[in-house]
């Protein structure tokens, strides 16, 4: 009997979830994301993760056939008038309920993970196979923050090797529009270029670059080509004949726990920050906090010195002399010294070249550059008619022109206050913005706010996603025993009618769980009772059905 069971179990399950996995893998060959040589594969990935949901049925079908053939023979009655009680009976369906449950539990906890993965990066993650694809198709396509457009697209993977082996693969476009956005959507910049090349880089690259896992690099050149950002507007638009970017690809696959084994489910409760948009609330969060505290420290410098010791891109020194910085909102104005200038001095080599830019009116700009943990804060300085002299190494005095506007950037603290907060971990870096007592309603209160929310809305869908795995193989093997005891109370009844009694209670049960993970997604630990209601109550139904035919 357990034999048949299984045999049963294997003929239904193999052939369900290859009818499951051509369906699934055509939608994705006519859609075009899928290229005909790649079609087997997927549908071959495609098989362990619907076993999932087609083993706990085919388990049960299986069940209910064997134990119903075996009682309308009267094997059953026979066997229990010779001495086998009905829980002897009922053993064969233990076992074999044992083997698929704790299977189904294996694969959902390590092996089914691994195989979406896959699935997932055939169709989604080879961003330059998606980005020529849609192009020729005539969509636009999503990288990351870019949301790119083009007339024509042609890739090569080889393109690119001959100057750099870490290169992966090659796009060039033609007549390109990439909108760069923000969290919130936005629009930061606007970039049109006549042609653009991108270059996509191996993983090995990406990290030595200091990007996060999931995140890739891409480096861009663009020719013909016109930049500008809202702030800027048509007018001061630049055009370049060529123009080099690196920008990054996140892989969309960290951003959702179903992906994720066992292990990394459990280890993402202590660093949430290896998903997505965790990270970039991180990361926001960290800069605002250096921000404060270089703000803090060029005014409490500036204030005792009355200037305060900066380095330029090159690790040249730069000095920036004022009295003082005053504050309002997210506005840094310099105060004018006792001169009634504001100056900036760069010293030029070892023989005493100086130049100084100095000003009535000057502010201040912090902005986080870079990615990942080689990001820094630079400190750039816009000076409102600036004057310009310089000094030779002889102490020769030349005054040199004046600029309505003058902007000087890439500057940096010596003391790099960013680098006591990047490496910090989320909870780290939320346990740093809760000391710093701001208002409640300043932009660190509100990011902070937002990287809380954004790390207790991601454990509640670990939560459910642990708890959604484990239900479902507890429902695999409730389903078995269920099949075999509806088989024994209605075994004079049709075998498809007598499965539609285990059916339908098991029907309930997968969609209380599927509920029941939604909930505990949005709502948080109550969904839980959802979720193993269904369970408890398939349980219950398989329990009032041994007691009606263990009294017959």
């Amino acid at each position: 009997m357990t034999f048949d069971v299984l045999r049963l179990t294997a003929v239904s399950a193999g052939v369900l979830v290859c009818v499951v996995a051509f369906a699934a893998t055509m939608k994705y060959l006519v859609d075009g994301r899928l290229e005909p040589g790649d079609a087997l594969r997927f549908m071959l990935l495609t098989i362990p993760p619907m076993l999932a949901h087609v083993l706990p049925f085919a388990g049960g079908f299986a069940a209910t056939l064997v134990y119903h053939r075996m009682a309308t023979d009267n094997e059953m009655l026979a066997a229990n008038a010779g001495g086998l009680s009905h829980k002897a009976l009922l053993v064969p369906s233990l076992i074999a309920a044992l083997l698929m449950g704790g299977s189904l539990a294996y694969m959902n906890e390590q092996a089914i993970p691994r195989f979406l993965r896959e699935m997932q990066r055939l169709v989604t993650l080879e961003a330059p196979r998606l980005l020529a694809n849609e192009v020729q198709r005539g969509r636009s396509v999503r990288l990351g923050n870019l949301i790119v457009f083009a007339d024509g697209a042609l890739r090569s993977e080889t393109r690119g090797k001959d100057w750099n082996p870490d290169v992966r693969d090659h796009v060039s476009l033609s007549k390109m529009v990439a909108i760069e956005v923000d969290a919130k959507g936005g629009v930061k910049r606007e970039y049109f270029a006549k042609q653009a090349d991108l270059w996509f880089m191996s993983d090995a690259a990406s990290r030595q670059a200091g990007l996060a896992e999931g995140v890739s690099l891409m480096h861009v050149r663009l020719k013909s080509a016109t930049t500008m950002s809202p702030e800027e507007g048509v007018n001061r638009a630049g055009f370049k004949d060529e123009v080099t970017y690196s920008w990054t690809v996140p892989q969309v696959l960290s951003d959702n726990p179903k992906y994720l084994t066992f292990s990394e489910l459990r280890n993402l409760r202590k660093e949430p920050e290896a998903i997505d948009y965790v990270e970039s609330k991180r990361r926001a969060l960290a800069y605002m906090l250096a921000k404060e505290a270089a703000a803090a420290e060029i005014a409490s410098t500036l204030r005792a010195n009355g200037q305060v010791s900066l380095l330029d891109r090159n690790g040249a020194p730069v000095i920036l002399r004022a009295a003082g910085l005053d504050r309002k909102d997210e506005t840094l104005t310099l105060r004018p010294s006792t001169s009634g200038e504001i100056e900036l001095e760069f010293r030029r080599g070892t023989n005493g070249q100086r130049s100084i830019v100095s000003a009535k009116k000057a502010e201040v700009r912090l902005d986080a550059t870079g990615t990942g943990t080689s990001g820094r804060l630079s400190v750039g300085v816009d000076m409102t008619t600036a004057r310009t002299r310089a000094i030779a190494a002889d102490g020769t005095d030349r005054v040199g022109g004046e600029n309505e506007k003058a902007a000087f950037r890439e500057m940096v603290l010596p003391s790099r206050p960013e680098a006591r907060y990047l490496p910090l971990g989320a909870y780290d870096v939320s346990a740093a913005a809760s000391e710093l007592q701001s208002a409640p309603e300043s932009r660190i209160s509100m990011a902070n706010k937002d990287l809380r929310k954004e790390i207790d809305s991601l454990m509640r869908r670990v939560t459910a996603k642990q708890h959604e795995r484990w239900a479902l193989a507890a429902a695999c093997l409730l389903m078995v025993l269920t099949g075999s005891l509806t088989a024994l109370k209605f075994h004079g009844r049709l075998p498809l009618t007598v499965y539609l009694a285990s059916f339908v209670p098991a029907l309930a049960c997968i969609v209380t769980i599927s509920g029941g993970q939604q909930t505990v997604v949005d709502a948080g630990l109550p969904g839980l009772i959802l979720l193993w209601g269904g369970v408890a109550g398939l349980g219950a139904y398989a329990y009032a059905t041994y007691r009606k035919v263990a009294l017959h």
